[in-house]
């Protein structure tokens, strides 16, 4: 790249006709270059940017990926990396045109945030090729993209904002073919200095031919733009420019006749040259997922490529909005520094998340990843600090445990307390998991009260985890209730040594009397390991119609014989030996808040909401809500096996970190054995099933939880050669017709139907792979008939279908050892020799799908999963005594205003000196609401240390003032439907967009802001900061 830089930046200033475009995948390279070159160097590049020779197109912190990537790490990305191009070369260097020119799928949510940021015009590549054909016969390679439909009805100021000139490259950002003029490629030269071999008219022609022919008529107006690049292709930039100076000569002489003109432009320039054409523009509200290749090679494989990885770059986006957030909310000034290696930013990029990278590459992300997120921790150290006991005898060095594979160093002393920091602007209520060992603990809340706990068992999987050297075996389970918005809460954790009493036990209804004395024990035994209850006594009860379990309180509902306590004292220590005893036992007393798992052998776990049941043949059987609601319920993992063409002797393209592609379309069952175990606690309840030595989940229900949790382990694989593509396939009785629904970049929702394209037929559509789309966060089907719905939400990208009725496929892991990217991309992960275990979490969510308010909660929920809350450790070498634990400020929200549901404060970041970033976002859909589903939010009010003094409404990457902005507007050959998903798949009359405006009013901050649904607003805040 350093190379491609000098010479191209030379060639450019030699000859002023020349241009050259920066796109944003060059980005981060061009700012490393630009950093270590001299003043002249700088001086020669700004003027070639003020004169528009050096355009920047894109703005993304590297070419963002559309198909994996969150949204708010998306726009992260392009604030940072706009602000950056703002910074240096101010309004000269804005792009003005996203630029999308090698992204294998493109999003419909990604089309709505480049066209709230205000850029002009997107081009893309590639799309699918048989839809591409299709469009060239109608000349639908341009055409105005709706990306949001609730946008783009909602009466906003400019009107429908999500609509964007959307331009498909003919030829991406390659030369026509026999044009390459790079010493990498093996295209003729233009030879003008010698008689006999002067080739420069043929070739001219030849041009000429190929533009006039194979590639204007598929676009509607006039101007036709040709790139003349490739990959890497500029090192010897000015062999390029002068054979393209002389192709522009010769073709302008020999097409004089034919009015046919070339020159050197831009992007930009090409897209002012169509406007003025004013062409009548087909219209697309849906997106170019997924991607075909051709009719073997889907690109689907990379919306799960290397899980692990997916998940460290979403972790990563958690603690930087963390960071962002207590920088501003405890008046921290001094950590700029800190976010400006904006890693979490390049790693959206479409070679990175997607996991086609070699190792030494993977390994590299990983570092600085790693690093980002500990470089965030120490914004999180200053700010709890700062709050909590601004003294410098009682500051806590906080930091982070392994909790993916349950371990902690920071446990193993007899007490410690945890920080959890919620960094959403609603009240959260989640479970904590704590790597434990076998003893008694108290949990207690900020207040010194006792919370109540349990000890559960980690999956056998977890713990032969390799590489794992942690002696936890347990972890403590509690509900930090109502976590408080934009806020924190501690919790002190303490071994409790245990004590020996005597108890009198009355059982049954004739209260008989057993004297008990009580001994130590090692285990952990329970009520139901009491020899003194049979059999018959601890069977479930029967459930009736409307309940889930039969305990109001959410705890076992198992039916057991009344039992009291009462205490007695003993001077002699001995027994008691009164006739009435008939038998004697031994039961540890429990002076601490926390309760052991019980191993049960009963067919089900639940609580008062959820009841999950079993078969005879002790797999997952069932679903049950307590309202009535039920379906059957399987879970089983299954794998493709991938194809190898090499060794099955075909013609098609290697499957790899990009192409999915199976053997058999029929999966094999991962299922050697069935290993069930049933855990109970008065917390949660577990399903501990394992299928192989390689597969194996747990499913949980937590007390008061609507919601059943599922963590999956998949690893170490099978190392016997075979490819292997494996999923979990959930399968109910819903009958959904092949309808199912995915997210968008964790925003809006999108409707897929099972081999079924919206806009045109497929050609000989893969029954696997063309079925399969990226889930960012949640897939659901409906079922209308039982007016059901089963959402899953996911912790990463993975890719997600519904192949059979009922059911919802996800795919977890990729074992590949095949290349399909040709620079040795190959999924076969492993550490020190040996396969790695990957570990994920899935939510499962049963409702009635009529029922709006469940709507809401579902994407209230996805957020508090996406943006979930973070644990804190006090280091083992900081152990506080509790009584100083309590002295501290433990409990602390910066929200003073509680916010109405569905808005979601999506960004609080320090912008210049006094001024706040501040995005807020209604992330409801209309279809969510009952009524119009627009929110106001006090802004004066916000946040309990700042005082907002002026506010200014910027565009969605606060580079444009939003009254600085103006709206191409374009033609078009029809209406957009009101709502796409209503309107796809069925035949009833089509609802068309009313689209309305209204005038742009200054913001006052002491007036409410409107939130529309899926509408975000952005503001630069200047304001007065109070001491937390």
């Amino acid at each position: 790249m350093k190379q491609i830089l000098d010479s191209t930046i030379s060639e450019l200033w030699a000859y002023k006709e020349r241009r050259f475009i920066i796109a944003d995948s060059e980005l981060p390279y061009f700012f490393h270059w630009w950093s270590k070159r001299d003043g002249t160097v700088r001086r020669m590049v700004y003027e070639l940017v003020r004169q528009g020779r050096l355009v920047i197109v894109g703005g993304g912190w590297g070419l963002q990926d559309e198909t994996t990537t969150y949204y708010q790490s998306v726009i992260d990305s392009y604030t940072y990396s706009l602000r950056k191009i703002n910074a240096t070369f101010l309004e000269c260097g804005r792009p003005l045109v996203a630029w999308q020119a090698d992204n294998f799928g493109h999003s419909r949510e990604f089309a709505s945030l480049v066209a709230l940021m205000g850029f002009d015009g997107l081009f893309i590549n590639p799309i699918s090729f048989d839809d591409e054909l299709i469009r060239m016969e109608r000349k639908g390679l341009e055409f105005l993209w709706r990306g949001s439909d609730d946008l783009g009805d909602n009466p906003l100021p400019a009107g429908p904002e999500t609509d964007i000139f959307t331009h498909k490259l003919f030829d991406g950002y390659w030369s026509p073919p026999g044009f390459c003029f790079g010493s990498m490629c093996s295209d003729p030269l233009l030879v003008t200095s010698d008689t006999l071999f002067n080739n420069a008219k043929e070739r001219a022609q030849l041009f000429i031919e190929k533009i006039r022919f194979r590639q204007a008529p598929n676009y509607q107006t006039k101007q036709v733009m040709v790139m003349m690049g490739q990959r890497m292709g500029y090192a010897d930039s000015k062999l390029w420019f002068n054979n393209i100076e002389k192709l522009i000569s010769y073709v302008n002489e020999e097409a004089f006749e034919d009015k046919m003109y070339a020159m050197y432009s831009t992007p930009m320039c090409y897209l002012q040259a169509a406007y003025q054409e004013n062409p009548i523009l087909e219209t697309k509200q849906d997106d170019f997922i997924p991607f075909a290749y051709d009719q073997d090679s889907y690109m689907t494989g990379l919306f799960t490529s290397r899980p692990s990885f997916k998940y460290l770059v979403r972790e990563a986006n958690v603690f930087l909005q963390i960071a962002k957030q207590l920088q501003v909310l405890t008046n921290l000034r001094n950590n700029d520094g800190i976010f400006e290696d904006f890693i979490p930013g390049v790693a959206q990029d479409h070679n990175i998340i997607t996991g086609a990278m070699r190792p030494y590459a993977k390994n590299y992300y990983t570092k600085y990843l790693s690093i980002a997120i500990q470089k965030s921790t120490i914004v999180a150290k200053q700010a709890f600090n700062k709050v909590r006991a601004n003294n410098p005898s009682l500051l806590t060095d906080y930091t982070l445990c392994y909790l993916n594979e349950s371990s902690c160093p920071n446990t193993k002393v007899p007490y410690f307390y945890i920080t959890v920091y919620n960094p959403l602007a609603w009240n959260v209520t989640m479970p904590v998991r704590v790597p434990a060992f076998k003893r008694r603990y108290n949990v207690y809340d900020p207040h010194g009260e006792v919370v109540p706990s349990a000890l559960m068992r980690i999956p056998q999987q977890v713990l032969s985890i390799p590489g794992r050297f942690a002696e936890h075996d347990l972890e403590l389970v509690f509900i930090a209730p109502e976590l408080p918005a934009l806020g924190f809460r501690s919790y002190y954790i303490e071994e409790v040594k245990r004590n020996k009493r005597s108890l009198i036990k009355k059982i049954g209804k004739n209260k008989q009397k057993y004297f008990i004395r009580q001994a130590p024990r090692t285990d952990n035994a329970t009520l139901l390991d009491d020899p003194a209850y049979d059999e018959a006594e601890t069977q479930p009860e029967d459930i009736g119609e409307n309940r889930a379990e039969g305990s109001e309180d959410g705890h076992d509902a198992t039916r057991r014989p009344e039992v009291t306590y009462e205490e007695l004292e003993h001077t002699d220590g001995t027994a008691d030996t009164t006739p009435t005893t008939t038998r004697t036992t031994t039961r540890e007393t429990r002076t601490g808040g926390d309760s052991s798992w019980v191993e049960s052998s009963d067919t089900y776990i639940g609580n008062k909401y959820i009841r999950i049941s079993l078969d005879s043949h002790r797999k997952v059987s069932s679903m049950s809500l307590a309202n009535g609601v039920n379906t059957s319920l399987d879970i089983q993992y299954y794998f493709y096996v991938s194809d190898d063409p090499d060794t099955v002797e075909n013609q098609k393209r290697r499957p790899g970190a990009y192409i999915f592609r199976p053997l058999d379309v029929k999966p094999e069952a991962i299922i050697d054995y069935i290993d069930t175990k049933v855990y109970k606690s008065g917390e949660v309840q577990e399903i501990h099933s394992r299928y192989s030595e390689h597969a194996s989940f747990v499913l949980r229900l937590y007390r008061d939880s609507v919601v059943c949790e599922l963590d999956w382990i998949l690893g170490p694989l099978p190392a016997d050669g075979l490819g292997r593509e494996l999923f979990i396939r959930y399968t109910t009785d819903l009958e959904n017709d092949g309808v199912f629904y995915t997210d968008a970049n964790g925003r809006q929702v999108v409707k897929r139907i099972r081999h079924t394209r919206p806009l045109y037929r497929p050609y000989h559509l893969d029954p696997v792979a063309g079925n399969i789309y990226p889930v960012t966060t949640r897939i659901y089907i409906e079922d209308l008939r039982k007016n059901l719905r089963l959402s899953i939400f996911n912790d990463r990208s993975q890719g997600g279908t519904s192949l059979l009725e009922g059911s919802v496929d996800l795919m977890l892991d990729r074992l590949i050892y095949t290349d399909d990217s040709g620079v040795q991309t190959f999924l076969n992960e492993t550490v020190d020799g040996k396969g790695i275990v990957v570990r994920g979490t899935h939510y499962l969510y049963l409702t009635r799908a009529s029922h709006r308010p469940n709507r809401v909660f579902e994407k209230r929920f996805s957020k508090e999963i996406e943006l979930k809350p973070q644990i804190f450790f006090s280091r083992i070498r900081q152990m506080v005594r509790k009584d100083r634990w309590l002295g501290r400020r433990n409990e602390y929200s910066a929200l003073k205003t509680k916010l109405p549901i569905g808005v979601h404060i999506l960004t609080i970041q320090e912008w210049n000196e006094r001024t706040l970033l501040i995005r807020l976002e209604n992330y409801l859909e209309k279809v969510d609401v009952i009524k119009s589903g627009v929110k106001e939010v006090q802004l004066k009010d916000l946040f309990v240390n700042i005082v907002p003094d002026e506010a200014v409404e910027m565009k969605l990457a606060a580079n444009i003032r939003l009254k600085d902005w103006t709206q191409i507007q374009w033609q078009r050959n029809g209406s957009f439907v009101s709502n796409f998903n209503d309107h796809y798949g069925t035949t009833k009359t089509a609802e068309f967009s009313y689209e309305r405006m209204k005038p742009l009013k200054k913001v006052d901050v002491r007036a409410g802001i409107l939130l529309y649904p899926q509408q975000i607003r952005t503001f630069v805040v200047s304001y007065r900061a109070l001491q937390p």
